[in-house]
């Protein structure tokens, strides 16, 4: 059944010096019979124990092969290994090895487990009861004596009923009388079974041995088998055994010729003392120790032959290994235990670990968080109904405003077909400020209201502009007159009619159609009459507003930007208009010669800048412009000199070469329109100085866009393409120009560029739209999937941002949620990475601490997946703490930084909503790591030979 062949082993003397080594074994070969009792003797150093752990694939060999049931171990993996203990070895080592965290009759039951078989009570007791150890079978290995662990450990070699049982000196720490019954035990087992003991008592082995190898330097020295020796007979009888003993059975007559015999017998020993005994007792050990038979005959060990080993011929087929199964209960249990070891680095690493992944678990709900959501719930708790959204499209450097088309409005509708739409225009209330300029009819002053009063609750607005045939369907009332039906009548909010009427001039005024209010989408400050609409309506728009109305001027004074930025979400901002009028704002910048836009685009190969602002396309008449300089300049002059004042006032006007001077535009309005003439644009004049009109291909670009270009001015000659794209990563080519000239003219950061007046019309449609539009809430969950929707950057790039007191708030806080997910990722990263460390730690010692155990288990033929699964668990133990703490912690930390924010920004919004993800996320980091700081060392202990684990090496 088990055959060793040619088996080297070497040891290193030192791990530092290779070439120093020891050969435990040399070459040896051995084949044992199927049963019997066989001992290997030797000196300490011999070898004996190497080719024990050798051949019950504790340890490993250098060359040769084991060969079991005719398969060679040269096809063994490791887990083979394991799984040939498991199968046909069952081990006795000379320090029992029993495992402490079970009871007797568990560490039995183990055994058996392994085999993935269920361990019955009755297969448990019965084996007990065999070694005298029943009523021991709940006690815990240290409540025994050690002839009773042995005992154990050879009742936990039995169950499984192995085909080879291999035992270590098993008597060496025993005393005699356990010894002897002990060996008793093992030599009848050895009738069914092949035992083989390492001892160093030749006495035991003589005694009790079937068959004697002894080693030497590794070699085998001697190898003897016990065989039957009949004994010689005289006449009358009389057994002569090996001419060493002399047997006369009781009752038997002795002749002169036996007589004789004893006689020469006794002459002829000279060695040794002779003993003629006539006491039954000392007869009866005499016999038992020398293997006497009644018939005279004896046992005696003789060098073995081949034909001693019963063996039965096997072809390597047959053999079936049983793979290992650690039950999770056992595994758990194995790996909670090491836990109460080492608590003060325990509930550090525990400590280190549940900082770090709460870190995670908040960087994730700053990651998660969803500004759409933010804003429905601020809606919902503030019991908003009518929103406003403005239109924004995807820039490098956040959003863009964009207009809003009647084509946009119809995407939404068929989406979210339940809910109405409102086009908005966004004014400026004429002025720089959104607080509107007034007139009263038969007054000539215009009455400006000052957005810097001290209650911008008290100030009026009229930033939006809506059409509408029934305020009703925007839940608002009409309280007095009507809404308008001319292009030149407007109707206000009544809190605006009510800031307006605390004006000197307008106190006492009843009749509201005297009243007229600007409304324009420039920041003209020019007194343009058409611009003024005649107020016809006054509208209740619902809002209470007496939070802010109430406030007092110091709390005002420290929350003033608060108080701007809340009272944004009301809709006394609204002016109510007529349709066409309406339509009409979104023309404006038509009447302009340019407007605010951002350019995407390449000089030949060279990409522009994203985010650079310019004038929109539009290139001037400079002879008509020189012309109304003229006019204007000699109108001056001529009220001037009317008042006595004309020395003030220069009496020649500028020339034409001076007008078109960059220094002159710089200094007066017309710069806004104009650019400065440079050698490149110069030869766009013709002799009288007027513009030669450009081509619909041709284009004047500003110089700095090609600040990065070198020797662009040489380009420039080879006519160089300017193309210009929709969207920021160049994908959508609208225009590709022939660049013909720069410029070197900017007003306010913006920089112009020329085309002719055909492409600059096409363009300048292309900025007509509305801002954004107004709609009305349905009070239920589909509010929150449409503001989530519209707060989404679509596949287009474009977004409808709601207009409210977190329009501002949200655009701060989402810079700071990105520096600081960036912080606390950067942060959690390091301590994970030293938490884990402290894990790995951790686990390192408690593998050192169970090393043993380890070894014990290794032994009984448990594989590397089971010895890491048992600190797998123990990981997890640790894994399911620190989940457990971190998700508290997670949703305590969001919580508090949430009241935070709240405090800091007076606005009630959430920004951290930690949930189900961050829930998961923190399991898989708490988890994952616990992985993997468990497996590097677990991997290490489990590579590491069983017989090392067990002699803690």
């Amino acid at each position: 059944m088990l055959s060793v062949k040619n088996v080297t082993k070497t040891y290193l003397i030192t791990k530092k010096d290779k070439t120093k080594k020891v050969t435990a074994l040399n070459k040896v070969s051995i084949d044992f019979p199927e049963t019997g009792l066989v001992f290997l003797l030797g000196k300490s150093g011999s070898g004996k124990s190497t080719l024990l752990n050798t051949i019950g694939g504790l340890d490993s060999f250098d060359s040769g092969e084991i060969v079991i049931k005719g398969k060679s171990s040269k096809d063994f993996s490791q887990s083979d290994f394991d799984s040939y203990r498991n199968t046909f070895i069952g081990f006795i080592f000379q320090e029992y090895n029993v495992l402490e965290n079970f009871s007797v009759a568990k560490n039995l039951a183990l055994a058996i487990e392994l085999q993935g078989k269920k361990a019955t009570k009755e297969d448990v007791d019965k084996l007990l009861n065999q070694v005298e150890m029943l009523e021991f079978a709940k006690r815990k290995p240290n409540q025994l004596s050690g002839g009773q662990k042995q005992r154990v450990a050879i009742a936990r070699a039995l169950i499984k009923n192995p085909e080879i049982i291999m035992a270590d000196e098993p008597t060496g720490a025993l005393d005699s009388t356990t010894g002897k019954q002990v060996m008793e035990t093992l030599r009848e087992l050895s009738k069914k079974k092949l035992v083989i003991i390492v001892s160093h008592d030749r006495e035991f082995a003589e005694i009790y041995g079937d068959r004697i190898i002894e080693l030497k330097d590794g070699k085998i020295i001697s190898d003897v088998t016990k065989k039957h020796v009949d004994a010689e007979h005289t006449k009358s009888g009389v057994s002569v055994v090996e001419n060493r003993y002399i047997h006369i059975k009781k009752g038997q007559k002795v002749t002169k010729e036996d007589v004789e015999l004893i006689v020469n017998q006794i002459n002829s020993n000279s060695e040794s003392d002779t003993i003629i005994s006539f006491n039954e007792k000392t007869n009866k050990t005499i016999k038992n120790v020398e293997f006497i038979q009644d018939d005279g005959s004896k046992q005696a060990f003789l060098e073995t032959k081949q034909e001693d080993i019963k063996t039965k011929t096997y072809d390597g087929k047959s053999l079936k290994l049983i793979k290992s199964h650690l039950k999770f209960s056992d595994s758990f249990k194995m790996g909670a235990g090491a836990l109460k070891h080492k608590m003060g680095r325990l509930i550090f690493t525990i400590i280190m670990s549940v900082i770090a992944f709460t870190m995670f678990g908040v960087v994730d709900s700053f990651a998660c968080w969803q500004r759409g959501t933010a804003v429905y719930h601020n809606i919902e708790k503030t019991n908003q109904k009518v929103i406003s959204f403005n239109k924004f499209k995807k820039g490098e450097w956040g959003d863009e405003n964009a207009k809003a088309t009647m084509a946009d409005f119809d995407a939404l509708k068929e989406k979210f077909p339940d809910y109405t739409y409102y086009p908005m225009v966004s004014l400026n209330g004429g002025g720089y400020s959104s607080a509107p300029t007034v007139k009263l009819e038969g007054n000539s002053n215009q009455i400006y209201f000052d957005s810097s009063s001290s209650n911008p609750a008290k100030t009026p607005n009229i930033s939006k502009a809506i059409y509408v045939s029934d305020v009703s369907s925007l839940g608002f009332e009409l309280t007095a007159g009507r809404l308008p039906t001319a292009d030149n009548e407007i109707a206000i909010s009544k809190h605006n009619w009510d800031c307006m009427k605390e004006n000197e001039t307008l106190k006492g005024v009843t009749d509201i159609t005297k009243v007229s209010i600007k409304v324009s989408v420039s920041y003209s400050n020019s007194d343009d009459n058409s611009s003024y609409k005649k107020i016809v309506g006054i509208v209740d728009t619902k809002d209470d507003l007496s939070k802010y109305l109430n406030m007092d001027k110091s709390e005002i004074s420290n929350k003033r930007y608060e108080v701007e930025q809340a009272l944004q979400v009301y809709s006394y901002r609204y002016v109510f208009v007529t349709n066409n009028f309406l339509n009409a704002l979104t023309k404006e910048t038509e009447n302009s010669y340019g407007s605010s836009s951002y350019v995407y685009a390449k000089f030949g190969d060279v990409k522009i800048n994203y985010g650079t602002s310019y004038r929109y396309f539009k290139c001037l008449d400079f002879e008509t412009k020189y012309q109304e300089y003229l006019a204007d300049h000699n109108t001056k002059k001529t009220q001037y000199e009317q008042q006595n004042i004309g020395s003030q006032y220069p009496s020649t006007a500028k020339t034409k070469q001076e007008f078109l001077s960059a220094d002159y535009f710089y200094e007066n309005s017309a710069s806004y329109y104009g650019f400065g003439i440079t050698d490149t644009t110069r030869s766009f004049f013709d002799a009288e100085d007027k513009f030669i009109p450009l081509k619909d291909n041709e284009i004047i670009i500003p110089k700095d866009y090609l600040s990065g270009v070198i020797n662009y001015q040489e380009d420039l000659t080879k006519g160089v393409k300017f193309s210009i794209y929709e969207d920021y990563d160049n994908k959508k080519l609208i225009k590709e120009f022939t660049v013909v000239g720069v410029n070197s003219s900017a007003y306010n950061n913006r920089s112009n560029i020329y085309a002719s007046d055909n492409i600059s019309s096409e363009y300048l449609a292309k900025l007509q739209g509305y801002d954004g539009f107004v709609t009305v809430l349905k009070g239920n969950s589909s509010d929150k999937n449409f503001i989530e929707y519209c707060e989404k950057y679509n596949s287009n790039n474009i977004r409808f941002v709601v207009q409210n007191e977190l329009t501002q708030t949200l655009n701060q806080f989402e810079y700071i949620i990105m520096s600081l997910s960036q912080a606390f990722m950067y942060v959690g990263i390091v301590l994970a990475i030293f938490a884990g460390l402290m894990l790995m730690g951790f686990i390192s010692q408690s593998i050192n601490y169970k090393k043993r155990e380890i070894g014990v288990l290794r032994a009984l033929g448990a594989r590397g997946s089971d010895v890491l699964g048992i600190f797998l668990n123990e990981s997890s133990i640790i894994s399911l703490i620190n989940f457990v703490i971190s998700t508290i912690a997670t949703f305590i930390v969001c919580t508090l930084l949430n009241a935070e924010i709240i405090k800091q920004a007076n606005v009630n919004i959430t920004l951290l909503s930690p949930g189900i993800r961050q829930l998961f996320l923190i399991l898989a980091v708490s988890f994952g790591s616990a992985f993997i700081s468990s497996s590097i060392p677990v991997m290490k202990i489990s590579r590491k030979k069983p017989i090392d684990a067990i002699n803690n090496r």
